[in-house]
């Protein structure tokens, strides 16, 4: 399980790009993103990433549209 430090620095590490798609795509609303594989124990909901936000939250409930 990752601590929570590593856990930030990997959302961060594809927050940047992920806004500039959201700003390139007009007609994207958000992207979700899911972190796999045994490195990203620690990371069990996915994050959603909005221009509105100028970041990446942690989804706290099922759905989120």
């Amino acid at each position: 399980m990752l601590p929570e430090t590593e856990r930030e620095k990997l959302v961060g590490s594809v927050e940047k790009e992920t806004l500039e798609v959201l700003v390139k795509n007009q007609n994207y609303k958000h992207i979700r993103i899911y972190f796999l594989g045994a490195g990203t124990a620690g990371i069990n909901e996915p994050y959603i990433c909005r221009t509105t936000f100028k970041g990446c939250m942690k989804i706290k409930q099922q759905d989120e549209s």
